[in-house]
């Protein structure tokens, strides 16, 4: 039992009785407060608690999951020698950590460029697992072995990502750890993911990334992990976030509302979801377009090329009253929605158009916002020999999300409709302009009457401005073309 200090209270401090009441603080019932516990907290002891006892019966030097030698014997088939290790699809491999001395012994990079590993992905925290495995981990780098020396100087990329074991991470870490891995195997070759056994973390970075760069389901990627990596996927807490990261994506990927419960979005929050989503030279090209409508024009370009019957039809399709029939609309606003769609697979000009005229009109605000369409009223009110260059006015005017967006679609119509009849391309800029100055849900930076006109003149100068600069019209297809070229034609012409 143990015995309180002298002076607080205990056996030693016999004068308690006679200490006078002030010296104790009272709490009056408006003083009392209740303290809360930080869950996080309570979550961060349990879960070094459940590393610490996990890491009791690993194994030390022979630690069970960093013994291949063992299962050797049980013939089990793994991707890399001297690994625990397993293909999940054709571009990952889901392994136990690596060891200096299992480099050396084991020639593991002679293996990673026979079957063409160029990426390693480490998910360890420095200094975990310290007793297991062969080397234990060096003071140098807290891991069992040197990215630098074991791995880079062979060429081999080396990223790390950690999160503490036997946990979920937060859902940025592995958005950016996914996105890395979608670059390297697109740009570099086969990725090797890892944490100490290879199995919790290691399974649910493959998960997430199986989600975000082939788009399938989440359950569909649970089962596949652990068909092919028995062990992985250790908590429910990882399944939960499997599930949640599949929302998240989702959340991000958002483009059309299908249901009325869906909350709309203005440009600039759709742009800013794109940017976290995309990386790379997407996320730089289409810092300022929306991706979706420009792979749409891409294909309608592509089937109205030379077709001056289908670019009528594609003129025809802008407005409301042109609503594609049957459940057709809906099922590619899903699609885009799940990140599943292919521009290139639709062949359906009507649809394709009616979709780009209809995601102006689903934003939650017009495009242009009401300081902006103000400017463009008053600048088509001066006579036209007092204006300032068009270009320049447009540049100085209006937000460059704007500019580029506004001046890809302008473009892409102005192709379309070279060889039809006036009256289609006059309907055709009507149309593009209600879509830019009025939302669905009626919010509209029209003022007073007379402004549509002014607004669509204003548009029809623009179009005949940029003579379809954005694509290039000898283009073998469309398809082919950057999207830094709207970019470049927005800096050069406007």
């Amino acid at each position: 039992m143990s015995r309180d200090p002298p002076g607080e209270g205990g056996e030693s401090s016999p004068v308690c009785a006679d200490m006078s009441i002030d010296k104790f603080s009272i709490l009056t019932p408006e003083k009392q407060t209740f303290r809360k516990k930080d869950q996080s907290k309570v979550d961060g002891f349990l879960d070094r608690m459940r590393q610490r006892i996990h890491c009791t019966f690993c194994g030390g030097a022979k630690c069970k999951h960093e013994n291949w030698e063992s299962l050797k014997e049980k013939r089990y088939k793994t991707a890399i020698e001297g690994l625990i290790s397993s293909w999940v699809g054709d571009d990952v491999i889901a392994s136990q950590r690596p060891s200096t001395s299992l480099f050396r012994k084991y020639s593991l990079i002679e293996q990673f460029r026979e079957k063409r590993i160029t990426g390693v992905l480490n998910l360890q925290e420095k200094g975990e697992h310290a007793s297991c495995g062969p080397d234990g981990i060096y003071a140098s780098t807290g891991y069992s072995y040197s990215g630098e020396q074991d791995l880079m100087r062979h060429q081999i990329s080396y990223y790390e990502f950690p999160w503490p074991d036997m946990t979920a991470p937060k859902q940025d870490i592995v958005l950016r750890s996914v996105q890395v891995m979608d670059s390297h195997v697109k740009k570099s070759g086969k990725v090797l993911v890892h944490c100490h056994a290879g199995l919790g973390r290691t399974g649910l970075m493959i998960a997430c990334y199986l989600l975000y760069a082939q788009k399938m389901p989440s359950a569909d990627v649970i089962e596949l992990v652990r068909q092919m990596r028995p062990g992985a996927i250790q908590t429910s807490r990882q399944v939960k976030f499997i599930h949640d990261f599949e929302s998240h994506l989702w959340r991000l990927s958002h483009t059309f509302r299908v249901e009325v419960s869906e909350s709309a979005l203005d440009i600039d929050l759709f742009l800013k979801k794109q940017r976290l989503l995309l990386h790379g030279d997407h996320a730089d090209s289409y810092r300022f377009i929306p991706m979706t409508i420009h792979l749409i024009l891409c294909q309608l370009l592509n089937l109205t090329k030379a077709n001056p019957s289908n670019s009528e039809l594609s003129v025809k399709s802008l407005g409301s009253g042109r609503l594609p029939e049957g459940s057709a609309l809906n099922d590619v606003r899903r699609s885009i929605n799940r990140r599943t769609f292919d521009a290139t697979s639709v062949n359906d000009v009507k649809l394709l158009s009616y979709l780009v005229w209809d995601w102006f009109k689903s934003l939650s605000f017009p495009v242009l916002t009401p300081d902006e369409a103000s400017a463009i009223v008053a600048y088509m009110r001066q006579p036209p020999g007092e204006r300032i260059a068009l270009p320049t006015f447009i540049r100085t005017t209006l937000r460059l999300s704007v500019v580029q967006t506004l001046g890809m679609v302008l473009s892409a119509y102005h192709i379309i409709c070279l060889n039809i009849k006036e009256s289609l391309k006059v309907r055709a800029l009507r149309c593009l302009t209600d879509s830019f100055t009025t939302v669905r849900d009626g919010v509209t930076v029209r003022g007073e009457p007379g402004t549509f006109g002014l607004l669509y003149e204003f548009f029809v100068d623009w179009a005949r401005l940029d003579q379809g600069g954005c694509f290039d019209l000898g283009g073998a297809g469309y398809q082919d073309h950057t999207i830094s070229g709207i970019a470049e034609e927005s800096a050069d012409v406007l």
